[in-house]
C-alpha cells in the first residue's frame, strides 16, 4: 500500500500576500527575510514557474519538460492543507498538526504537534506573517482549537525543539502554544474561517457558530440556514467586507453577513438519495463562487447565485476547490475529486487545461499558493 503523500507542484501564478514586513518574494514562490538569504537554482526555477503556466494555458510542451513536483510523504491521510510563503500546515487523521519548512527539494518538518485533538483534524485557517501564524484547527472531536505559532531561524549555537518527535531542522525553530478551545458543536467540526474579527465554525450537526476573534466569545449560533452538515465555509474575497457563504449538504450554499443574521443569496438544487446534489466544497474571488460536490460537478455563479458556468470534470464526487481569478473572473480552477483527479480548469475559454493524477487514492484538499499547486 503506498504511503499518504502531499504533492507540490510549483509554478502556478497566485501568491500569499500575507506577509508585509522586510523581505522578498524569491522566484520559486518563498518569502525570505531581509536578514536572510537563498541560494537560488534556476533551472529548478524554469520548470516550477514557466512550466507549469504554460500546462495551465494548454500549451505544448517539449518533450524534456515538466513542472517541478515534489512528494512529501506521512504516516495517514491528510486531511487539509495550509501554505504560506514556504510554511507549510497539515492535519489529518492521526489527531496531529505538522509544521513543514517547504523549497523546493529540501522540505522539513520542524514541528509535529502530537494529539492536538481527540479526534482527527478535518479543517484549518491560518493567518500568517513571516513571524508567525494564528492557527485555527477543526476536528471531529467537535471543537475548534486557536493556536499561537512563532516560527523563524535558529539562533547560532543554541538548540531546536528537543521535545519534538522528530528532530527538527537544524535551521528553523517553531514554537506553538494551544490559546483557545472553541466548544458548542455536538458534532464533528467540518471547516473553518479566520475574518478580521471573528472565527466561524460550521459542523456536521447542520449549525455555525461565529465567535469573537480577541476574546472568543460566542456572538451567535446559526441553526436555521441549513439541514444537512454544513461542509465549508468561503470569507468574502476582501477582507474588510463581513460576509461569508457556507455550503451544505443539502445541496445550497448561502451568503450572509458575519456581524449581523442576514442572509443575501440562498442557492442551489435540493439533495436527496435519488439526486446527489450534496455540497462538499466552495470557494469565493473576484466575482465568482465556486462549489463541488456528490454529483462530480463543478459549478461557477456570481455572488447572487446566477449560473455562469458549469460541468463535470469528475468521474467522482468533488471534495476541494481552490481559485485564482482576477476582478472580472478570469483565472484558474482547480478542483479535487475522490476518483482521484485534480482538475485544472480556465474561466476564460471555459476549458479544461489540465488533468493529473498525483496520489493512488482519494484527494481531499487542494490550494493555489505561493507559485505552487498543492494537493
Amino acid at each position: 500500500m503506498r504511503t499518504p503523500g502531499l504533492v507540490l507542484s510549483a509554478g502556478l501564478k497566485n501568491r500569499d500576500t500575507t506577509t508585509t514586513s522586510p523581505g522578498t518574494w524569491g522566484h520559486d514562490g518563498v518569502w525570505i527575510p531581509k536578514e536572510l538569504t537563498e541560494k537560488v537554482h534556476y533551472p529548478t526555477l524554469y520548470r516550477s514557474r514557466y512550466l507549469l503556466n504554460r500546462v495551465v494555458r494548454g500549451d505544448t510542451l517539449p518533450l524534456f519538460a515538466s513542472p517541478h513536483v515534489d512528494t512529501l510523504h506521512f504516516s495517514g491521510p491528510i486531511y487539509c492543507i495550509h501554505a504560506s510563503g514556504p510554511w507549510l500546515i497539515l492535519g489529518g487523521k492521526d489527531k496531529a498538526i505538522e509544521i513543514w519548512r517547504t523549497a523546493m527539494g529540501n522540505n522539513v518538518l520542524v514541528k509535529k504537534i502530537s494529539n492536538a485533538h481527540e479526534g482527527s483534524v478535518l479543517a484549518l485557517a491560518v493567518e500568517a506573517n513571516e513571524e508567525g501564524a494564528e492557527v485555527i484547527s477543526g476536528s471531529s472531536d467537535g471543537t475548534a482549537v486557536v493556536w499561537d505559532i512563532k516560527w523563524g531561524p535558529i539562533p547560532e549555537g543554541s538548540g531546536g525543539d528537543e521535545g519534538d518527535e522528530q528532530a527538527p531542522s537544524p535551521r528553523w525553530k517553531v514554537e506553538a502554544s494551544r490559546k483557545q478551545i472553541l466548544q458548542g458543536h455536538t458534532a464533528a467540526v467540518l471547516d473553518v474561517a479566520l475574518a478580521k474579527d471573528f472565527i466561524i465554525t460550521c459542523s456536521k450537526d447542520t449549525t455555525i457558530r461565529i465567535y469573537n476573534r480577541h476574546d472568543y466569545t460566542l456572538c451567535r449560533a446559526v441553526v436555521d440556514v441549513h439541514s444537512q452538515p454544513v461542509n465549508c465555509l468561503a470569507l468574502h474575497p476582501n477582507p474588510n467586507i463581513p460576509e461569508f457563504i457556507s455550503a451544505s449538504g443539502d445541496g445550497y450554499w448561502v451568503r450572509g453577513s458575519i456581524q449581523e443574521p442576514t442572509y443575501l443569496t440562498r442557492h442551489g438544487k435540493q439533495s436527496s438519495e435519488e439526486h446527489g446534489h450534496a455540497l462538499a466544497c466552495v470557494a469565493w474571488g473576484g466575482p465568482s463562487v465556486v462549489t463541488g460536490g456528490k454529483d462530480a460537478h463543478v459549478e461557477v455563479y456570481d455572488v447572487n447565485g446566477e449560473a455562469m458556468d458549469g460541468h463535470r470534470l469528475h468521474k467522482a464526487p468533488v471534495r476541494a476547490i481552490d481559485l485564482d481569478v482576477d476582478e472580472s473572473g478570469v483565472g484558474t480552477i482547480v478542483s479535487a475529486s475522490y476518483d482521484e483527479t485534480v482538475v485544472l480548469w480556465d474561466t476564460k475559454t471555459k476549458r479544461q487545461r489540465y488533468v493529473f493524477k498525483p496520489h493512488a487514492s482519494m484527494v481531499l484538499d487542494v490550494q493555489l499558493t505561493n507559485g505552487r499547486l498543492i494537493t
